[in-house]
Formats: structure tokens, sequence, C-alpha cells
């Protein structure tokens, strides 16, 4: 049996309506790095730690170690480097600023969803988790379970109790 297991995200895209339900504005967020990134650049680029430390502020707040920053800043430059990896990394964030909502076709959905919303996600709110899942009308069960703390990297944030309400979700519908 197919089964959706979502983690602190919209169906929505970034309209007025999930911003009115405390979301995240995902074009101003997006936008300057996309204008920053439009020009090729040489085969020595590496992408800005700010811009990492942007991404890491508002997937897993602020309290973001220095090992875990250093981390991910590595990770960044050795994935986005040269003009190909600035070509991915704006063409990544075009996807995630442009993106369409899916709340019209969520009826159509009739398989077991569950839903997973970190308290403390700087992207998306407990309300816009709520009101997503109310959408799903035709699924088989649609479940909100609110992670208290939870950032929007909530796999990350809090693993042990994304892992354990994954493996009991997949369990209970097996």
């Amino acid at each position: 049996m197919p089964r959706i297991v979502i983690c602190g995200t919209s169906m929505d895209y970034e309209s007025p309506a999930s911003m009115e339900r405390g979301c995240w504005n995902g074009s101003e967020f997006c936008s300057p790095a996309i204008e920053a990134l439009a020009e090729p650049v040489g085969e020595d680029w590496v992408v800005d730690d700010d811009f990492v430390v942007a991404v890491l502020g508002a997937g897993l707040g602020e309290n973001v170690s220095d090992a875990e920053r250093d981390f991910w800043i590595q990770t960044y430059r050795t994935n986005y480097r040269g003009d190909e990896g600035r070509r991915r990394l704006r063409t990544s964030s075009i996807n995630l600023r442009d993106r369409d909502g899916l709340e019209a076709r969520l009826g159509d959905v009739h398989c077991p969803v569950l839903w997973l919303q970190g308290t403390a996600d700087q992207v998306y709110s407990v309300a816009n988790a709520a009101d997503g899942i109310a959408r799903f009308t035709g699924s088989l069960s649609a479940t909100l379970q609110i992670v208290e703390g939870g950032q929007h990297f909530l796999t990350a944030s809090d693993p042990e109790v994304a892992d354990a309400a994954t493996l009991a979700f997949v369990e209970q519908w097996s």
C-alpha cells in the first residue's frame, strides 16, 4: 500500500495565504541569491559561506554548532563549485521560489498520510501544517504529528522522533 510521510513543508506555494499562517516569504529569501547567481563564474568559484549559513538558519535554527556549520559549508563547497555548481544552485533556488501549489490535487490522494511538523520550524508553521493535512480529504487516514522544538530540517534536528514516527506509521499501514 502506498503511504506518504511529510516533514515540515507546505502543499501551497509560498502564497500570501501561507504567509498569513506564519510561513516564510520564499521569494524574499531566494530572490537575492537567484540574482547574485545570475552571471557565469570561473571554475574556482565556491558558494559563499553566508548563503550556507542563511540556509542553515532557516533549516536548523540559530543554534547550529560550529562543527555542524563547518560540515555544511564544506559539503556545499564540494557540491556547488565552478560555473556548473553556480548554475545548479541557482536552478534549485528558482525551483524553490517559483514552485506551484499542490492543494487542488490533495483530495485525490487516497493512501494514508503522516505529516510531521516542528514547532520551531522557521519556514513553515504548525498552522500551515494543520491547514495542509485537512486538505487530504480523500485519504484513508491523514494525521498531523507535532514535534515540540522541531526545526525545518526535522529529520536532522529530531531524527529519533522522525524515525520512530515514520516506522510506527509504516508498521501501522503494512
